[in-house]
């Protein structure tokens, strides 16, 4: 349990820490986040856990629930620290409109980790 809460403790100052950044910011200060993409990994990380201890205590108190609801949960609460954050992980070669790109980023990371690498992956294929 100490694991987990030092673990949440942990993502909560990333999530303030990406807050704090000027807007249009794409990464932390030098050698810590050095992509746009590896930032949209970080918020995808930290959006699981999130969601994962926010929706323990709902899990515990009734395991026979169907759960399908929380991917939409995740969606939301994603695409709001990607939004918050600023992160664009389209480049203007790839997506001229910034709005759209940071709207797509934003259901990128809301989506996890594993939609973000799946693009990744099939770029560099």
């Amino acid at each position: 349990m100490k694991a987990k809460t030092i673990l949440i403790t942990f993502c909560v100052v990333a999530v303030f820490l990406l807050i704090a950044l000027p807007a249009g910011a794409q990464a932390a200060p030098q050698g810590i986040v050095e992509s746009a993409v590896t930032t949209a990994f970080y918020l995808a990380l930290i959006n699981k856990t999130l969601v994962d201890y926010l929706a323990d205590p709902f899990k515990k108190k009734y395991p026979a629930a169907d759960m399908w609801w929380l991917m939409y949960v995740s969606l939301a609460t994603g695409a709001v620290l990607a939004w918050v954050s600023g992160v664009n992980i389209f480049g203007p070669d790839i997506m001229p409109n910034v709005l759209v790109a940071r709207i797509l980023t934003s259901i990128v990371v809301g989506g996890g980790g594993k939609l973000l690498y799946d693009l990744t992956d099939s770029a560099t294929a």
